[in-house]
């Protein structure tokens, strides 16, 4: 018969060590036993808990960022809406119209914006140069050609606005009156300027080509040589600068002044000056020759002039000097007084000239002797008076 007694403290000890309970350092964590499910080492396993909690602090991080980002005003956040005003349609089918589907954008992104434009605008045979600009300037004056005609003003009216605008349009028009004076009114003013060795009127030690330059650009707008004008500096839109850029030939572009002495475009050009020439007075043998000089000579100013790509690339031509710089490089070009009379309230001129960097090279090799040169009989300023560029 069996009893069960109460274990002596020597039995338990000797109990224990015969059953050995696991301790907790032979558990298995949790951790480690998905990680086996995993088939992740010890390494990787700690690898992806730190790459979690990272992207946890991420992820935290975007959602604060998130919460607090401020609004901008570049978001458009309203509803579309389509605009369907005539304007809106007039102008949209024109954009349409002008375009060429033919084309590729990407490769051929102006043919493809303006060669349906180009297609149904031909060149007309009164001008040189055709454009969307120019038709639109040449819409807008004969609209307010029809406008000045139309204006009504009874006789108690005299000396009104309506009266001034419609009479000094009328004045314009009136060819009889303008054609009775022929060409004294340009005589007076060639005269002036110290007169023309085509019409035996040019002395040349009373000439003064200073005063006649300064004159050219600020009293009768003629771009003698170069032009003078304002633009808003590229690097500071908030600041006007003058600039001065390559100018003076008679022909539309410098391209024309490259072809062969026979072309049609250059024996019409020297035709228009013999003929001009010949309007004033002057024989038919000086008038040849004074066309021929002429042409020759803006031929070599066409030379230097740097092409129309290049003047259009605001980054090459962006080169700001001040007038002392200029007047350096130029001796014989009065810069500051044709500056000055162009734009006489003008607070300060030193800081303000904005000059294409190929201009400047050729500038330095002619400036020398262009006025010298003009001085000579037959090549003086008051052949810019009767350019045929419709820009000068």
């Amino acid at each position: 018969m069996m009893m069960h007694t109460p274990l002596s403290p020597l039995t338990k000890d000797h109990h224990s060590q015969d059953i050995k309970l696991p301790s907790r350092k032979e558990k298995e964590s949790l951790l480690k036993r998905y990680a086996k499910k995993l088939g992740l080492n010890d390494r990787g396993c700690y690898l992806a808990v730190g790459l979690a909690i990272i992207a946890f602090f991420f992820l935290v991080i975007i959602i604060a960022m998130a919460a607090c980002w401020p609004a901008t005003h570049l978001r458009y956040s309203g509803s579309i809406g389509v605009c369907s005003t005539p304007a809106c349609l007039e102008s949209s089918s024109n954009i349409i119209g002008a375009m060429n589907d033919s084309f590729e954008a990407c490769s051929d992104m102006w043919n493809f914006a303006c060669g349906g434009w180009v297609a149904k605008n031909r060149l007309p045979e009164s001008r040189s140069k055709w454009s969307n600009l120019i038709a639109m300037e040449h819409k807008a004056r004969t609209e307010k050609s029809r406008l000045i005609t139309m204006f009504s003003h009874e006789p108690s009216q005299y000396d009104s606005i309506e009266w001034k605008v419609q009479h000094f349009y009328e004045s314009c028009k009136s060819l009889e009156y303008i054609e009775a004076d022929r060409e004294k009114p340009l005589l007076k003013i060639i005269n002036n300027l110290g007169g023309w060795d085509v019409l035996r009127s040019f002395n040349l030690y009373n000439w003064d080509p200073h005063r006649v330059l300064r004159e050219l650009h600020a009293d009768f707008r003629v771009s003698a040589f170069f032009r003078v004008d304002v633009i808003t500096d590229f690097r500071n839109p908030g600041q006007n600068i003058i600039r001065i850029s390559p100018d003076g030939l008679g022909m539309p572009d410098k391209t024309f002044y490259h072809r062969f002495p026979n072309d049609s475009s250059i024996q019409a050009y020297q035709t228009f000056m013999k003929d001009s020439a010949q309007l004033f007075g002057s024989p038919s043998p000086e008038a040849a020759k004074f066309a021929i000089d002429i042409f020759n000579f803006e031929k070599r100013i066409a030379e230097i002039t740097p092409a129309i790509s290049y003047l259009n690339d605001p980054v090459k031509v962006n080169n700001k000097m001040k007038v002392k710089e200029l007047r350096v490089m130029s001796i014989n070009i009065p810069w500051l007084e044709v500056l000055k009379a162009c734009y006489p309230n003008a607070p300060d001129l030193a800081p303000n000239l904005n000059i294409p960097a190929a201009f400047m090279t050729a500038n330095k090799s002619v400036s020398s002797s262009t006025l010298q040169q003009l001085s000579l009989p037959g090549l003086n300023f008051t052949t810019a008076l009767s350019s045929p560029n419709p820009d000068h």
